[in-house]
């Protein structure tokens, strides 16, 4: 007769099973309160760095607006820039560039370095013809960016872009809540132990009882 392994009884004991069972209950659901949260706070990073970017794209419409009912030359359409760009309040973390017939011209701070590197990013906004909002996570960025497209008829005169770095905030957040995620797997294991404890001791007359009735 094949002997039972010794750990298969013990798990059969009422006492570990209970235990078991429920400690795995609380470490899922532990865990997926924690990713929803992460969830939550990527959607929320997300919605403020569109808000105002979309206050940024607002505000070039409403410049650029007078002059797009008349042909634009080269020289008119990098003055409308520079007017933006000069009106352009700076925000930590947020950049404005601006493109004009297919090249890039002119940014409100220095292209950062993780642009630098990202030629098919910058040609792709110089020659985009719809408006266009994308979250882009790449390189360990966090980048959410709007893309406006100066039309003077059926033709892009240039390009309007507003970037929001949500890096830095992004790291935090996720940083924070996975360390809160190892704090309350921790919690868990302690209270398992002590759980333990005080669970044999209560169920300790039972056993007794079960012994002295066989």
């Amino acid at each position: 007769m094949k002997r039972i392994p010794a750990w298969f009884m013990h798990f059969r004991n009422l006492r570990t099973r209970l235990l078991v069972w429920y400690f795995l209950l609380a470490v899922s659901t532990t865990g997926m309160a924690v990713w929803v949260t992460r969830h939550i706070y990527c959607n929320r990073l997300y919605d403020q760095a569109e808000a105002a970017l979309a206050e940024e794209v607002e505000r070039f419409q409403r410049t650029a607006e007078p002059l797009t009912n008349q042909p634009l030359t080269r020289i008119e359409t990098a003055a409308l820039f520079d007017q933006v760009l000069a009106n352009y309040v700076p925000i930590d973390n947020e950049s404005i560039l601006t493109f004009v017939d297919g090249q890039f011209y002119q940014a409100s701070r220095p292209l950062p370095e993780w642009l630098q590197h990202s030629p098919d990013i910058m040609s792709q906004w110089a020659n985009t013809e719809t408006s266009t909002t994308h979250f882009l996570q790449e390189n360990g960025q966090t980048i959410v960016y709007m893309v406006e497209p100066l039309l003077v008829g059926n033709e892009v005169k240039g390009v309007f872009v507003a970037i929001e770095d949500k890096t830095i905030a992004y790291q935090s957040g996720t940083s924070a809540i996975g360390l809160v995620l190892k704090v309350s797997i921790g919690v868990l294991g302690l209270f398992f132990v002590v759980a333990w404890i005080t669970a044999g001791r209560i169920l300790k007359p039972l056993r007794l009882i079960n012994q002295t009735a066989r």
